[in-house]
């Protein structure tokens, strides 16, 4: 089977989408929060408390007379499986079946009227 040329586009696409989210969303877990924050879902990482942050925050609080509730927490992103499998290869699966799905039906319905 040889690949034609939107094939080869739909491949260098996926290639670029893979290589960019993979990117982003390792950026985003050092970094955090950074100015991908509003691109990346939440849902994408599993979120755990930051103890150090939380513990600094309490201190200076403590420390200048302020009332820093002892429920507030910070939170930090770490990694999860599930979140960047979701937002790394979905997109590219769920692309390739909709071209695909939308050229069977194309193709379907004009052999509807050449019969």
């Amino acid at each position: 089977m040889r690949i034609n040329g939107w094939q080869r586009i739909g491949i260098v696409i996926s290639v670029l989408w893979l290589l960019a989210t993979c990117g982003a969303y390792f950026y985003e877990l050092k970094n955090h929060p950074s100015e991908l924050a509003t691109y990346l879902p939440n849902s994408a990482y599993v979120w755990v408390e930051d103890y150090a942050k939380t513990k600094i925050a309490h201190g200076e609080a403590s420390a200048e007379g302020n009332d820093f509730s002892d429920q507030f927490v910070f939170m930090k992103p770490t990694f999860s499986a599930s979140g960047f499998l979701k937002i790394v290869l979905c997109p590219i699966v769920i692309g390739w079946l909709a071209i695909y799905l939308v050229f069977y039906t194309y193709g379907w319905v004009k052999r509807g009227f050449e019969t």
